[in-house]
C-alpha cells in the first residue's frame, strides 16, 4: 500500500514529513515527524476529508481548501 504521508531524512540532522511531493514540516527528531504524521492521518480518518489537497491552520482553526468541507473551519 502506498502511504500518503512519508517521513524521510532531511539534510544531516532533521526529518521531513511529506504529503506526496509537498513538504509538510521539518522536525528535529524523527519521533516528532512521526507524531505529526499520526495526527494528520487521524484527522483525515475522523473527519472523512479524503481527498484534500491543502489544510491550513488559520488563527487556531483548520481551514479546508477543497474537498467535502471546503471553506469550512473547525476548531482545533
Amino acid at each position: 500500500m502506498n502511504e500518503r504521508f512519508t517521513v524521510t531524512k532531511y539534510g544531516t540532522r532533521y526529518w521531513a514529513l511529506h504529503d506526496g511531493d509537498a513538504l509538510v514540516c521539518v522536525a528535529a527528531y524523527k519521533k516528532g515527524a512521526v507524531e505529526v504524521k499520526r495526527r494528520l492521518e487521524e484527522l483525515i480518518t475522523l473527519t472523512s476529508l479524503e481527498p484534500v489537497d491543502k489544510i491550513t491552520l488559520v488563527c487556531g482553526h483548520l481551514e479546508f481548501t477543497n474537498g467535502p468541507n471546503a471553506g469550512k473551519l473547525s476548531s482545533s
